[in-house]
């Protein structure tokens, strides 16, 4: 969720001036980057929580929530997560990567004409990295 909504401010003020000066001094890089380490720092937590949950059961059960979105013509939309050791485990691999992903680009990609669009495009294809990891359900 944290990248998406980190998609958003970059594309709607990555290029915004006030008096001839960028609201966001590295054109949305910056916030790309945060919204990428405040999701890496979740998924230590989460890393963290479900190893405190399975210590010393043999077959852990996994968290599963999920909530009704709407409803049109008795058919349900819904949303949902499932938590469980290999979610956990990509949650924190695809968090990790893609933090050194936008660490990496910081200074690679510097002074072209769509950096702002590039640190666009890649925190949204990091939301939806994260987005598939903890699905519910991928087929409904």
């Amino acid at each position: 969720m944290i990248p998406g909504i980190a998609f958003a401010v970059i594309i709607l003020f990555g290029k915004y001036e006030i008096n001839g000066k960028r609201v966001l001094p590295l054109a949305g890089a910056e916030v790309g980057l945060l919204s990428m380490v405040a999701g890496l720092v979740l998924a230590i937590g989460t890393t963290y929580q479900w190893i405190h949950y399975v210590r010393g059961v043999a077959d852990p059960e996994p968290v599963i929530k999920s909530w009704t979105w709407w409803q049109i013509g008795g058919v349900p939309f819904g949303i949902g997560e499932h938590i469980d050791g290999l979610a956990v485990a990509l949650l924190l691999l695809v968090t990790l990567i893609s933090t050194l992903v936008q660490i990496y680009s910081l200074e690679y990609v510097r002074g072209d004409r769509r950096y702002t669009h590039f640190f666009a495009s890649m925190t949204l294809f990091s939301a939806g990295m994260l987005t598939m990891v903890l699905a519910e359900n991928m087929c409904s």
